[in-house]
């Protein structure tokens, strides 16, 4: 690198440096200064989000005696029952996994009509209560959809797209130690986004228990057949035992609301903003401005000192 410097007859110091950067002074912070006024213009334009959070655990109370099937596998395999698949049934991670699964959240947001606080939203305005959507996606005055998509995509976005938006702004964290589990969701209406967990805690233990009581009751109905069936009085004890098994987590499901998660710390309205934190940004945003003009402004002084093509040249 030294002789291609010697090579073109460039010699940069660092003592030059610094005088360049010095006779620059002047421009160097007017540029700053703009860079920091359009700084302020931008973090003011940004709208305050806020976070909703939950705590939940595991309700082991519903996943009590699945053991039981586990011990007489061989015979529940005789009524066509996967001893392993129930012992999965009310796994806590297929709960987990079922929260952002693409069945679940599509089925969540059609039917709540999630679809333009979601997708649309633009700001959020506390003082009085009004919502702002965007209005190349949303016409709020005659309340249609009018983003311009090409197909197969419709002015209205499809469950599928919202469901994209709503898991960046949902977030899903696991205490393995305490078997805890933690929803955050951030949108700019605080009130939205307290609903919304409300609405996706509720609804998640709604989707496990009648996807558990339609399990069992398949179970119930192939017992029953194998029962009456069979002339071994053995067999049939042990049939009827995992009768009284599955009859009881039917019981269990159809009489529990907190059926998969328990919730230990419920969602309040968030009072306090999570972003943006404007006197930060503006800081950050114009330390780096000011290095930019400065980097910029020397690049500017080099090049026309020493010429557009030598120094590309000594690049290549």
């Amino acid at each position: 690198m030294q002789d291609s410097l010697k090579e073109n007859n460039i010699n940069i110091s660092f003592l030059e440096l610094i005088r360049v950067i010095w006779r620059r002074k002047f421009q160097i912070i007017i540029l700053s200064f703009l860079i920091s006024f359009l700084n302020i213009f931008y973090a003011l334009s940004l709208s305050n989000v806020y976070t909703a959070e939950a705590e939940l655990a595991p309700n082991h109370n519903t996943e009590s005696n699945l053991g039981a099937f586990s011990r007489l596998g061989g015979i529940a395999s005789l009524a066509g029952i996967d001893s392993n698949m129930v012992n999965r049934i009310n796994n806590y991670n297929v709960t987990v996994r079922s929260i952002t699964s693409k069945q679940f959240l599509s089925e969540f947001i059609d039917r709540h009509d999630l679809y333009k606080d979601i997708y649309a939203i633009s700001s959020y305005d506390i003082d009085s209560d009004t919502i702002y959507y965007d209005d190349t996606v949303y016409d709020q005055s005659s309340s249609s959809w009018v983003r311009k998509v090409k197909k197969p995509y419709k002015p209205k976005p499809s469950a599928y797209e919202v469901r994209e938006v709503l898991i960046k702004k949902l977030t899903i964290t696991q205490d393995t130690k305490m078997g805890l589990l933690y929803l955050n969701y951030t949108h700019p209406n605080p009130k939205f986004a307290k609903e919304l967990l409300d609405k996706l805690i509720h609804d998640i233990n709604l989707y496990m228990k009648e996807r558990d009581i339609a399990f069992y009751s398949r179970i119930a109905t192939s017992l029953i057949e194998e029962i009456s069936k069979t002339e071994d009085m053995d067999l049939k004890e042990s049939l009827y035992s995992l009768v009284e098994i599955n009859q009881r987590k039917l019981s269990i499901a159809n009489a529990s609301n907190e059926y998969a998660l328990k919730i230990i710390d419920e969602p309040i309205v968030p009072e306090k903003k999570s972003y943006p934190f404007r006197s930060r940004l503006v800081i950050i945003l114009s330390l780096i401005g000011g290095i930019f003009s400065t980097v910029l402004l020397v690049t500017h002084d080099y090049l026309n000192k020493f010429g557009y093509k030598r120094i590309f040249d000594l690049i290549r």
